[in-house]
């Protein structure tokens, strides 16, 4: 990081104040006098800006975040929101998003775990459905084989019943002529 102003003075004490660790709250490390700046640092390259500019005019970096919680706006380089106390830091931000994009991450697989149980679970139904519907076709191809024999052994019953009527038709035409 390229700082503009690197250091200032403190107006107490005089001792030097390294801006670079410093936020919009600039605390001296000589006296520990604690003073605000009458601009605002950019806490990404470090220009001082003596008026009151919501973007770093040296590198478009915005020096206020708005607080999620409150909505109100808050120096960039305050971790906590000065009205409500809510964290704007940044990192918590990005772990609230992590927290947000692994719990969609075990979702996603959630899901797709519970669709392979479903798709398991279909099958072994359709399996099941299938081996009862085999059975029962061949259920039904037995009794038709058993009713076409029954319909057989009638037929051969006729047939001899007839043949032995025929014969006795036959002998009695030719016992009476």
């Amino acid at each position: 990081m390229r700082y503009l102003i690197a250091n200032l003075e403190c107006p107490v004490c005089g001792a030097e104040i390294a801006l670079a660790a410093q936020t919009a709250q600039v605390q001296c490390p000589g006296c520990q006098n604690q003073f605000s700046l009458r601009g605002r640092l950019c806490p990404n390259c470090g220009r001082y800006h003596n008026k009151n500019v919501s973007v770093c005019e040296q590198c478009d970096r915005p020096l206020e975040l708005r607080c999620p919680e409150c909505g109100a706006y808050n120096w960039s380089g305050d971790e906590v929101c000065q009205q409500c106390g809510a964290s704007i830091d940044l990192v918590t931000r990005l772990l609230k998003q992590t927290d947000t994009t692994e719990r969609l991450q075990q979702q996603m697989v959630d899901s797709r775990r519970i669709k392979e149980q479903g798709a398991a679970s279909s099958n072994a139904r359709m399996e099941r459905m299938l081996a009862e519907e085999r059975a029962d076709i061949e259920a039904l191809r037995r009794r038709q084989l058993e009713q076409q024999a029954a319909e057989r052994k009638l037929l051969r019953t006729m047939g001899l019943l007839i043949g032995v009527m025929l014969v006795i038709f036959i002998v009695y035409m030719l016992l009476t002529l």
